[in-house]
Parts: C-alpha cells; sequence; structure tokens
C-alpha cells in the first residue's frame, strides 16, 4: 500500500474517531438535561404534595380550635342553664301550689254557694255529665269551679256539634284556659245550678225547663239570705281575691 495512502486512510480514521467522541458527549449531555427535567418535574409535583398537606394541617389545626372554642361556649352555656333549671323547678312547684291554691279556692266557693243558697248544684254535676243549657242546647261538663273575675261556682260546658254555633268561648276566659273545645268556639260558661243534668230522674208531667225555671226561682227567693250569710262568710273568711260579685247567666 501506498504511503501517502496509509496517511490518508490513518487521518480519516482519527476524524471518525474524533467525530464519535462528539456525538457521545452530545448524547451525555441530552440524557443528562432529560433527567434534570424529569428530577425537576417530580420534584415540583412533590413539593405541590406538600403545600397541599400543609393547607390539610392547617385546615384541621383550624377546626381543633373551633371544636375547643365550641366545648368552651357548651361548657359555658351548661352553667348558665344550671340557675335556669332551678328557676325552672322553682316555677313547676310555684304552678303545682297556684293549682292546689285554686282547687282550694274553688271548694270554698261551692261551700259558700251551698251554703248561701241551700243548693249545692256542683255536687250533683261531675265531669262529662251531659246537661242542657238556657236555650236547650246541649253539652258535657269539662270544667266545675271557680273562674277567674267572676262570683260563684261555675260549670265550664263543651256544646254538642248541633249546639256549637251558640257557643261563646272555646273554653277560655279572660286569658284562662280552663278546658278546650274540640270545634272551636263551642265553650260556654255558666252558674253549676243553671246545668241541668239531661239524665236526672224527672215525671212525666216535668220538663227540663220547668226545672230550669224552679231552680232559678229557689235562687231567687233566696237571695237576701245568701247576702246576709255572705257577709258572715267574708267576715270569717278571705275570700280569692280575683272573685268579683255579679256575674252574668253565661260566659
Amino acid at each position: 500500500m501506498n504511503p501517502t495512502t496509509t496517511d490518508h486512510l490513518t487521518s480519516t480514521w482519527d476524524d471518525i474517531l474524533k467525530s464519535y467522541e462528539g456525538l457521545h458527549e452530545l448524547y451525555g449531555s441530552i440524557f443528562l438535561m432529560y433527567a434534570i427535567a424529569v428530577v425537576e418535574k417530580k420534584n415540583q409535583a412533590l413539593l405541590a404534595k406538600d403545600n397541599e398537606f400543609q393547607n390539610l394541617t392547617e385546615a384541621l389545626s383550624f377546626r381543633e380550635t373551633e371544636f375547643a372554642k365550641f366545648m368552651d361556649q357548651n361548657s359555658a352555656l351548661t352553667t348558665e342553664n344550671e340557675p335556669l333549671g332551678k328557676q325552672n323547678s322553682a316555677l313547676t312547684t310555684e304552678v303545682e301550689h297556684l293549682q292546689k291554691q285554686r282547687a282550694t279556692e274553688s271548694r270554698q266557693c261551692t261551700n259558700h254557694l251551698a251554703t248561701t243558697t241551700g243548693h249545692d248544684s256542683s255536687n250533683e254535676l261531675e265531669l262529662e255529665d251531659t246537661v242542657e243549657v238556657l236555650g236547650g242546647a246541649k253539652g258535657t261538663v269539662k270544667y266545675i269551679g271557680a273562674v277567674q273575675g267572676k262570683y260563684g261556682v261555675f260549670a265550664g260546658v263543651e256544646l254538642d256539634k248541633d249546639s256549637a254555633v251558640t257557643g261563646k268561648n272555646s273554653g277560655e276566659v279572660e286569658g284562662v284556659q280552663y278546658f278546650t273545645c274540640k270545634v272551636p268556639g263551642a265553650g260556654i260558661f255558666l252558674h253549676a245550678f243553671r246545668a241541668v243534668k239531661i239524665n236526672t230522674p224527672r215525671t212525666a208531667s216535668t220538663s227540663i225547663t220547668d226545672d230550669l225555671h224552679e231552680r232559678t226561682n229557689n235562687f231567687a227567693h233566696t237571695t237576701a239570705i245568701a247576702s246576709t250569710r255572705s257577709k258572715a262568710f267574708t267576715s270569717s273568711t278571705t275570700y280569692p281575691k280575683h272573685l268579683s260579685k255579679g256575674s252574668p247567666i253565661s260566659i
């Protein structure tokens, strides 16, 4: 082989080696850049997860603080409600006392009416009795006793459906509820002696109206005696302040 040719081949081979080394370095640089990009992307994802975890931790901490405040408020309300519970218990006791006092007043009125009229109609009436009132209306006795602001013993009657339109209330007088009516406005109050039991035995010639007139006349006849005995009763007994003399036939 010619020396010149040999030198030329050697030079070419050296160039090839240099080119390969250059490509090798280029590929190495590209791979390194790619690896760096992948690592940075993963690092950004980890940072995002870390921020999310940080936010969750802060939210959890905030909720724990709010829950602690709520528990403190609940504890304060519990402490605040203790005296209210005691007040409620005291009010319940007071209501029971007032109910007993009202029952006593009713008995006093009943005894007073029996003494002054000689006729204790309230003892004849019982709750759930069927009665007839003025005008021929019929109903059921739902209350017997005193009525605030009125004088005497009253019967609270829930009128039947046929007579409900003649009612005057729903079982209340001046804001005090004595009984309730199934039909609103079907209630009426009247002096106990004016309520006539429908099942009271009578002769064939005696009607309910006649019996009612007889009782009314008897009451009028004894008014003078009632006035005299009422003064004696007032001087010896403390009469309920909320009862006033003089009341209509029905309320």
